[in-house]
């Protein structure tokens, strides 16, 4: 028979693996949870709750929120399902695409800000999505550049400045963490600093 000691310790092994299969399943059925379910629980659940949900479900959900606010200034005037439009495209563009399938994430390399911040006004889009390379102390990888314009006052804002040929390009005041070398080339920051020590 165990003594008290053992008893106590094969009680607290026991409701730790207890703990870790009940939050093992809750997880599988958050990640069970369809978009649609998402959408009536948003009277009821916080913001951040629901975005924790969607990343859990869709890891760059964050950039796709930027990507989809800059689109609808891109888009044609006319209705269109973008849903549909989405499905059509992926399917005729599937073959075009480089095997990823070791790829985990696609990173974006976007404006940091949504708005201009001259006239506060929502961005369109400038240009198509271009592939860049992108070094850093680890691996080289591809992402994708995307150049955003405000409508109103012409800035066009890039992913590490922003400005015109009027105005001049000016620098954000947060610290990108790529350095951008050239239309298709970054560079991750501490490689960059690293690369400028040796000269």
């Amino acid at each position: 028979m165990a003594s008290p000691i053992e008893q106590t310790f094969l009680s607290r092994l026991t409701e730790r693996k207890r703990k870790r299969s009940d939050i093992l399943d809750g997880l599988e059925r958050l990640k069970k949870v369809s978009l649609a379910e998402l959408l009536d629980l948003c009277s009821v659940l916080s913001k951040d709750d629901i975005l924790w949900l969607l990343q859990a479900k869709v890891p760059n959900a964050l950039r796709l929120a930027e990507i989809v606010r800059a689109l609808p200034s891109a888009m044609p005037k006319a209705a269109i399902d973008l849903e549909t439009f989405v499905n059509v495209l992926l399917f005729c563009t599937a073959d075009k695409q480089k095997s990823c399938n070791d790829v985990t994430e696609m990173e974006i390399l976007a404006p940091p800000i949504s708005n201009c911040l001259k006239c506060k006004s929502p961005f369109i889009s400038q240009n198509k999505m271009c592939t860049v390379t992108v070094f850093s102390n680890q691996k080289v990888k591809s992402a994708m550049k995307l150049s955003c314009r405000c409508k109103d006052c012409k800035l066009n804002y890039g992913y590490s400045m922003f400005g015109n040929a009027e105005e001049g390009l000016h620098f954000y005041q947060v610290q990108r963490p790529y350095v951008e070398t050239s239309d298709d080339v970054f560079l991750e920051r501490s490689l960059r600093l690293f690369q400028a020590s040796l000269a």
